[in-house]
């Protein structure tokens, strides 16, 4: 692999900032909002950098003599899914029953006790003082 030519890694970089510069100032973008998507592009680039390197092709062995030839860049992919999907359906299952006990509690119309909220919680435990 060669690497391209310093003069062109500074044009590029003259470039940006200069699309930026513009952007900011002509006040088609917000000052954060530029920052979040050059922050981005950053993850964008390191990311398509990492694939680029983890072109190798690996063999997945599953049972009974079963091989799944493939990129290793798209195992990695599959499994971050994967994970992402097991991560934003336990958030979900648990905002739901969030909303439906809160719904619930609102059809009841339960509130709690007016002279509850005044009072200094109780706590014991060895390292908690007695009163506050």
């Amino acid at each position: 692999m060669t690497l391209p030519h310093p003069e062109a890694e500074g044009s590029i970089l003259k470039a940006a900032k200069a699309a930026f510069f513009f952007l900011s100032t002509s006040g088609i973008i917000s000052g954060m909002r530029a920052l979040i998507w050059v922050f981005r592009l950053f993850l964008f680039l390191l990311l398509f950098g990492f694939a680029v390197k983890n072109d190798d092709v690996v063999v997945l062995r599953f049972f009974f003599g079963a091989q799944w030839q493939v990129p290793l860049v798209l195992v990695i992919l599959l499994f971050v899914t994967i994970g992402v999907l097991i991560g934003v359906t336990a958030t979900l299952t648990t905002l739901y029953r969030q909303h439906r006990e809160i719904g619930h509690l609102r059809d009841q119309g339960a509130a709690p006790p007016a002279e509850g909220r005044g009072k200094a919680p109780i706590a014991h435990g060895p390292d908690l003082p007695e009163t506050y």
